[in-house]
């Protein structure tokens, strides 16, 4: 689980390495991934390594909300999920082996588990243009039968564009922010299965 996070967090430092504004996206597929298999997934909690104690349900269901759109999978409800977290006495659902993730799933009837890690969950960023919000994340599918990791990114925005007019292109809210992140990550995902 460490080398899962130390991964993470290199993903996280390539996104942010990756450019100075808009949405930078690093992805891993792992080269048998089969996402046509994948018809059901559960969208862990997310871990919240920022300083924003109420980061990590809010950047979930924003999250959530744009996996749902495009259709790829079905995703288990999350009150359905968080029964099945408390009847195996799960705390941390980002660490357990691969057995507890192997009955978990099966309990819920997925072939797959999608972890979340927010990384940086800011409001006010000072850059030289004016002070903006920044939201980087960092998320991952892993197969429920196997225990690999089948897809991964890492992704970093701020809020000031490098291309604008008279501010268009900007946002000055988190929230619309870790949306338009949200939805580049599901974007990259769903170049994945459409290339299967």
């Amino acid at each position: 689980m460490k080398t899962t996070l130390r991964l993470c967090l290199v993903f996280i430092g390539l996104a942010i390495m990756n450019g100075c504004a808009g949405s930078r996206v690093v992805s891993y597929v792992h080269p048998n991934a089969d996402f046509l298999l994948v018809r059901r997934v559960a969208l862990l909690p997310f871990e919240d390594l920022s300083d924003n104690a109420n980061a990590g349900k809010k950047v979930r269901e924003i999250f959530l909300a744009e996996l749902l759109k495009p259709g790829y999978f079905d995703v288990v409800e999350t009150g359905e999920m968080n029964k099945v977290l408390a009847e195996m006495d799960i705390v941390d659902p980002h660490n357990i082996d691969a057995e507890t993730l192997k009955e978990f799933a099966s309990r819920l009837g997925v072939q797959a588990v999608i972890y979340g890690v927010i990384e940086e969950y800011r409001q006010s960023v000072s850059t030289s243009s004016g002070t903006f919000p920044e939201v980087s994340l960092s998320i991952r599918m892993v197969d429920a039968e196997s225990n690999i990791v089948m897809w991964m990114t890492g992704a970093s925005r701020g809020g000031n564009a490098s291309v604008s007019f008279m501010g268009f292109g900007e946002t000055h809210f988190i929230s619309e922010l870790t949306q338009r992140l949200a939805r580049d990550i599901v974007a990259s995902l769903g170049r994945r299965i459409v290339v299967e």
